[in-house]
């Protein structure tokens, strides 16, 4: 989650403009290693693959996390001028890397909830220990929204986007 809140609310936060970009790449190449680790001890220890929810949005979160950088690679090119349009390819492509890594977000959340539930029910993990866990899981979604909503509020992508609105609205 945090290679994605780089780009969303960060972006402008750096001196260096392609700053960003390269947290960015470690953050998400970091995720996408542990990933595929995680993925090969799923595979070597457990006896049934694909028998459980967590397990099945699992792998869904696993084919379409190593197709984002995939994705990155197939990138069209933006002119850099603030003032032009993007073209349709580029703008395609945007829509979907970016809804893409919200989606892959959001099902690994769901996922990490799911686990923990396996964890009591296949473990018999104490109640307090799935508390903590779900509880923790729980503060960090909530810490890392708030921050992602504050720092989009400061961004200069927000100001034009309300500057816009705000035109259209007087204009009305």
């Amino acid at each position: 989650p945090i290679g994605v809140l780089i780009p969303m609310s960060f972006r402008n936060a750096f001196d260096d403009k392609a700053m960003w970009y390269k947290i960015h790449q470690v953050f998400q190449m970091t995720g996408v290693v542990l990933m595929i680790v995680g993925t090969i001890v799923m595979i070597v220890y457990s006896s049934a693959h694909f028998n459980s929810m967590h397990k099945i949005l699992g792998f869904i979160v696993f084919i379409i996390a190593i197709l984002q950088p995939l994705n990155a690679l197939c990138r069209p090119k933006h002119s850099g001028d603030e003032n032009e349009a993007k073209s349709s390819s580029r703008y395609l492509w945007e829509l979907l890397h970016k809804n893409g890594g919200r989606l892959v977000i959001v099902l690994a959340w769901a996922n990490v909830y799911l686990g923990i539930k396996l964890l009591k029910s296949w473990h018999a993990a104490s109640p307090v220990l799935t508390g903590v866990l779900a509880s923790v899981q729980g503060t960090v979604i909530a810490i890392l929204t708030v921050v992602a909503i504050l720092q989009y509020g400061k961004s200069e992508h927000y100001s034009k986007d309300h500057d816009k609105s705000s035109t259209n609205s007087a204009e009305a």
